[in-house]
């Protein structure tokens, strides 16, 4: 099992506390947040799978310097793109369709050709490895948050 999918097994149960909210650490619920990771977790993956690594272009992004130096985000600086955003509303189903999805997902990982890329909005275009660590990072970062809701 990889990294990714271990922390999409510890986002999971968090699950039955989806409509935890604490406005001191968030104003989203904690099904937000599971919510959010998981959506970008699928999109991101999706992306990798149906990338063309003939168009993949490096180039320099302190953001991405810093944020994979550090391997921590920092809360509240960066806004998700819309097609990474929940609904108002966190149904419980949908939410458990995303955790599937999610781990089914993460699971193809390994298969995928390392030349596979996907174009983030903040870091540029990131490679197969690169990819990884940011998903790895940012579901960390949500995982936090969730946990603080929850204290």
């Amino acid at each position: 099992m990889n990294h990714l999918t271990q922390l999409v097994h510890e986002m999971e149960d968090y699950v039955s506390k989806y409509e935890s909210v604490n406005v001191k650490f968030s104003t989203a619920s904690v099904g937000w947040h599971i919510e959010h990771s998981m959506m970008t977790i699928n999109k991101i993956i999706y992306a990798l799978e149906n990338s063309d690594s003939t168009k993949y272009q490096w180039s320099f992004k302190l953001s991405r310097y810093i944020i994979f130096t550090l391997g921590k985000i920092p809360r509240g600086k960066a806004k998700a793109p819309s097609v990474v955003l929940p609904s108002e509303t966190i149904l419980l189903d949908k939410l458990n369709s995303h955790i599937t999805e999610a781990k089914t997902q993460a699971s193809k990982l390994d298969s995928l050709p390392v030349n596979s890329y996907f174009k983030h909005p903040y870091f540029g275009d990131l490679k197969l490895k690169q990819a990884i660590r940011m998903l790895e990072i940012h579901t960390k970062h949500h995982l936090s948050i969730v946990r603080d809701i929850l204290r």
